[in-house]
């Protein structure tokens, strides 16, 4: 889990200059307390007995996204490349816990019919998933994309506006909300579209829409 900044920290180091230390400060609190909590509900077997397959993907899909927005939220806050590095790899984490317990309810008689995908791009989901391949990129983990890009393909045939992943060289993510110009600048292959041009579009994007890096829906 990564530390909450003071109110010192944050102005003096925010990245997103319309979000506010109460807001962050708020949203921060929320999240450090219901990631573990869903961490240690999924791992718990006396939870999880109690609990169907439907009810226990749920459970993980809450984990899932509650990790990337205090990414997502860290990141806008002004926290440091190195906690942000080392909350990276917890977030894949509960991607991966999710897509456990998501196979888990389709291989269910509760989910053997269902044609939903791990993360629904058709959807708010893939704001979710922009940041978590932006992010990845950002932070210099093109190890650990191929999972996340299994995790993505899973029951979704149509990308949306999200390219196909293939590995740490393959292409990047584009907001389909984003000019054309943007599209074609971040579609492309990662090995040269580096950290600093995904950190140019992710502050595009959170200056066009600043509380898309605290999973606002407005």
């Amino acid at each position: 889990m990564i530390n909450t900044l003071t109110e010192e920290e944050f102005e003096e180091q925010r990245r997103e200059k319309l979000l506010g230390f109460d807001i962050y400060s708020e949203l921060a609190e929320e999240l450090v307390l219901a990631i573990p909590r869903s961490q240690r509900n999924l791992a718990e077997p006396t939870w999880l007995a109690a609990k169907d397959e439907a009810q226990r993907v749920l459970a993980s899909s809450a984990g899932a996204k509650y990790s990337v927005d205090l990414l997502a939220l860290s990141y806008s806050a002004g926290a440091n490349f190195g906690d942000l590095r080392a909350l990276y790899p917890a977030v894949c984490d509960t991607w991966l816990m999710h897509e456990k317990h998501h196979h888990a309810y389709d291989q269910s008689p509760l989910g053997k019919t269902s044609t939903t995908a791990t993360f629904a791009l058709q959807g708010d989901d893939f704001a979710t998933v922009n940041r978590m391949v932006c992010f990845g990129v950002l932070l210099g983990f093109g190890d650990l994309l191929p999972s996340v890009a299994r995790i993505i393909e899973y029951k979704n045939p149509r990308m949306d506006g999200m390219p196909t992943l293939h590995g740490a060289s393959g292409p990047m993510p584009c907001d389909r909300a984003h000019e054309s110009s943007t599209r074609n600048r971040c579609a492309v292959n990662s090995t040269r579209c580096g950290a600093a041009q995904v950190q140019d579009y992710i502050g595009q994007r959170f200056r066009r829409d600043p509380f898309a890096a605290v999973g606002f829906r407005h």
